[in-house]
Order: C-alpha cells, then structure tokens, then sequence
C-alpha cells in the first residue's frame, strides 16, 4: 500500500477536492438542497401534546415530535421546498439525538421520530413534480457548533450506526450536516458509508477567514479523512473480490 507523509497527503486531499469540484461545474444539473425545517417550524408555535409542558425550545424537539403529531405541518414545509427548487429534501431529525431526547426523559422515542421524519419525508417527495431525494440527517449528536466533550469517533460511532440503520431503509442518502470537528467526521461518515448508500458531508466552519472547524481543526484535515476512508474502502473491495478462473480450450 502507498505510503503517503503528511504534506503529501494533504496535497492529494487538495487534488481530491478540486477534482470533485472541477466535475460538479461541468455537469449541466445543479442539485438544490432545501433548508432550515426547525426554525420554520418553532415559528409555527406548534402546540403538541406528548411535549406539553416542556420547555423544549432550546432543542427543537417541538420540530422533531411535529413529525408524529402534525405530519401535514412537515409535508407542506417539505412541498415548499421542493416547489422553490429544491432536488434533495433533508428528514426532519436534525434535534432527534439521543442527547437532546434524554433531557427531557424521552429517549426511547429516538427510533420513532427517526422513522417518522423519514416517513414525512418520502411522502413529500412522492407527491413532487419532479424527482425528488430523501436525504437522511445524521446531525451533531450535541448542541451545534459544541466543540468540547464531544468523546472520541469511537464513542460516537455507535449512536450513528443506530441512527443510520433506523433510516436506512427510508431514505436514498445521508447528509452528515453541521458537523464541527473530525472525531464528528469520523464518526457520522463511517456510519453513513456502511449504510452502503450515498453520502454527503457538511461542516460548520468557524467565524474567521480561515478554513477552519469550530474545532479549530483544518477544513483540509477532515476533507483528507474521508478521502482516506474512500481509498480503504475501494481498497477492501478489491481484497473482497473473488480471483475469477481461467478457461481453456
């Protein structure tokens, strides 16, 4: 196997990059995502039953819970989307983590809301005009943009297998969103990739004019972790196939 030092990797993770973006300019089709469903939704002000009496704002469980409580409420925002343009419409999971559910004792609603959300969204994209893709949201298992006491990508690993094989069967890719830091990247992307689906990645970059995480970890830095995690991939495809057998007259 290629041995590659640090400069020299990070300069093919540079060509990776730029290869990807030099591919997506020359293609004719533009892929529009949708947008941020939570904040439309907590705008709503929503009444739910099975939160009453929570204070759940903080989180946007209100959003969450909307997918089992008021579906149609989902579907129209979803259908708005789409309408505007959007090809790929994101489930409406981005507060369904363990975490934020375990705050106010609910965390065995977390395969259900999943469920839910991806059940909303298909719904949604089944009524489209157009060909229409689910994305399954595999967000920060934390608060947004949180940096610290996040654990390991092996701690977080299994929360997101979890949560990928709860969509799996319900969405057409994954969308590791907002995600801040490599050990993040890791996790969510390794998760994602054993799905067998497609993937895509989304970082929150800090407030400065470098390329950098809210981990203070570089753009380039995580970009290079999944270009590693693709090279093993096809690696272990090719160590997986069968040598096929010679034919003689």
């Amino acid at each position: 196997m290629k041995q590659y030092d640090a400069l020299t990797f990070r300069v093919e993770a540079s060509r990776f990059v730029r290869n990807i973006l030099m591919a997506t300019a020359s293609q004719d089709d533009v892929t529009i995502f949708d947008g941020g469903m939570g904040h439309l939704i907590k705008q709503k002000e929503l009444k739910l039953a099975s939160l009453d009496g929570q204070q759940c704002d903080k989180y946007f469980l209100v959003g969450a819970y909307a997918n089992v409580e008021q579906p149609s409420v989902v579907e129209a925002l979803h259908l708005e989307f789409i309408n505007a343009g959007a090809t790929v419409i994101t489930t409406n999971s981005f507060a369904a983590t363990p975490w934020a559910l375990t705050s106010i004792g609910k965390e065995a609603d977390l395969e259900l809301l999943l469920q839910a959300a991806a059940n909303v969204a298909q719904e949604a994209a089944a009524k489209a005009k157009k060909p229409v893709q689910v994305a399954g949201c595999l967000p920060p298992l934390k608060d947004s943009y949180q940096t610290v006491d996040l654990g390991t990508a092996e701690l977080m690993q299994p929360t997101y297998m979890h949560m990928a094989a709860t969509l799996e069967p319900l969405v057409d890719l994954f969308l590791c969103e907002t995600l801040s830091s490599t050990a993040e990247t890791m996790a969510a992307a390794s998760a994602a990739s054993m799905s067998g689906k497609p993937f895509w990645v989304s970082w929150s970059l800090e407030d400065s004019e470098h390329a950098l995480l809210r981990s203070g970890e570089s753009l380039q830095a995580s970009v290079g972790v999944l270009l590693l995690m693709h090279l093993m991939r096809q690696l272990a495809g090719l160590t997986n196939q069968r040598p096929s057998g010679a034919c003689g007259a």
